[in-house]
């Protein structure tokens, strides 16, 4: 297998993909990644969670600010530091944004609100990193968003009402954090949602008969919270719903 510190010199070459996946690098990534303006598309990850194999240490450099062509970024498996640069910011052309298990657990932040302003972001994907603090409700301002990924993380608080503005949100999944409340009447407004997993939280309060004008939703994941009382008439409308777990609550 190819392992090692990734060399400077892949970033001289005019690449348009770059792709270093499943790989046993060792070292930081290079602040000469900057270099490589032509790049539309890079996706560097290390072996998967619970693998002995090395892993990529170090910060994700400022410099990526600069490969303002990205549409594709995936850094994934990793041991990174955060903060994430602001300078990611700038990368505006960015379609598809994955940061699965990439960063250190020991050195926790809040959710990094830089990702709010990538308004051409169709899927976000940021699970199992420990981030904390809330939600932030700047993500509902991402009206391209096809599919959200948050789960496996440390966020508290509600779940926000703006998410109901995401109405091309085909995926949303918020399972494993520490998020408590209820489920927003607005997210009926998320028409064209297949799948919706929020279980191992602590959500409460009643379940929102607005769901059920929700008719495309196919995946539906309640278990391990504490919604009281029976399921809304209405619900029968989720006449697509093949798959529905709600153990482990108090209905």
């Amino acid at each position: 297998e190819i392992s090692g510190t990734i060399p400077d010199s892949l970033f001289l070459m005019p690449l348009v993909t770059l792709e270093l996946r499943k790989l046993q690098l060792d070292g930081t990534l290079p602040f000469a990644i900057g270099r490589a303006r032509t790049l539309e598309s890079l996706r560097v990850s290390g072996k998967r969670k619970g693998s002995f194999a090395p892993k990529l240490y170090g910060r994700i450099p400022t410099t990526i600010g600069l490969l303002t062509n990205l549409r594709f970024l995936e850094f994934n498996y990793m041991n990174l530091k955060l903060p994430i640069p602001r300078a990611l910011g700038n990368c505006q052309q960015l379609n598809l944004l994955t940061l699965s298990d990439t960063f250190n657990y020991d050195n926790r932040t809040d959710f990094p609100h830089v990702l709010c302003s990538l308004a051409n972001l169709q899927e976000l994907k940021v699970n199992g990193n420990h981030f904390t603090s809330t939600l932030p409700t700047c993500l509902g301002n991402l009206s391209k968003l096809v599919s959200l990924d948050i789960s496996g993380n440390l966020l508290e608080g509600v779940l926000p009402t703006e998410f109901g503005y995401l109405a091309r949100l085909q995926r949303m999944l918020l399972s494993y954090n520490n998020l408590e409340g209820s489920i927003p009447t607005q997210w009926q407004s998320m028409t064209r949602l297949y799948e919706l997993q929020l279980n191992a939280n602590e959500l409460s309060g009643d379940l929102p008969s607005e769901i059920g004008a929700i008719r495309g939703l196919q995946n539906l994941v309640l278990s391990g919270n504490f919604f009281p009382g029976t399921f809304p008439e209405e619900w029968g409308s989720l006449t697509a719903l093949f798959r529905f777990y709600v153990s482990d609550n108090n209905l």
